[in-house]
């Protein structure tokens, strides 16, 4: 049976802060032969998007192939204010502003996950 596998996704919870990791890892993951396309999950279980805009750019740049694209989550750490899911605490990110935000950093960012609450 011949694999027909053409992604990889990187989940590494340590590049909260800088993003370094990814950085570090990806040309690495490319000297290796991978030729395929790498997501990457965004920090705290996918959800920080913050993580996302900050560090985003650098860790496509370390791409040689600059085919990386970004996982968000949406789950506890968003709310909605246009739709209704009012804000608990200080580090939730509103739904739809961090949504333009993403869109217009011009990454390529998938909602990877959502949850209950979030649909």
């Amino acid at each position: 049976m011949r694999s027909s596998v053409n992604a990889l996704v990187i989940s590494h919870r340590s590049v909260a802060a800088t993003g370094d990791a990814y950085v570090a890892a990806i040309p690495k993951i490319r000297a290796a032969g991978w030729n395929g396309a790498i997501m990457v999950d965004a920090p705290g279980c996918g959800q920080n998007a913050n993580a996302i805009l900050s560090h985003g750019a650098a860790i496509l740049a370390a791409d040689p192939q600059k085919n990386v694209l970004f996982s968000w989550h949406i789950y506890g750490f968003v709310y909605d204010s246009q739709g209704g899911i009012p804000k608990q605490w200080n580090e939730q990110v509103d739904l739809v502003p961090t949504m333009q935000a993403l869109k217009a950093s011009g990454l390529a960012v998938i909602v990877g996950e959502f949850g209950p609450g979030r649909n």
